[in-house]
């Protein structure tokens, strides 16, 4: 797996709960979560190792997930613009 640079967590910080795969395929590979507060966030599976599968986790705002259902942003996009200004990698 890659070498990431970041800041390493203890916990994640979010409490977080499954609404819908947007993207299987033998498995979850996009995947879009809400907090308690109705804010949606994207688990992105991204890299896998004999130990853990990594995912981006970002926050997304309701328009920009409806432009990318739609097709007129790619998640790419996505990934380069998250609302928070931050990516999270997660290897679970």
């Amino acid at each position: 797996m890659q070498e990431i640079t970041g800041y390493p967590l203890d916990n994640f910080p979010l409490n977080l709960r499954d609404i819908i795969d947007l993207i299987y395929f033998d498995g979850p590979l996009l995947t879009l979560f809400e907090n308690e507060y109705g804010d949606s966030y994207l688990y992105y599976w991204c890299d896998v190792d004999e130990y853990c599968n990594r995912w981006l986790v970002f926050r997304v705002t309701q328009k920009m997930l409806k432009f990318y259902v739609t097709k007129k942003i790619s998640l790419r996009e996505l990934i380069l613009n998250p609302v928070d200004g931050f990516l999270y990698s997660i290897d679970l």
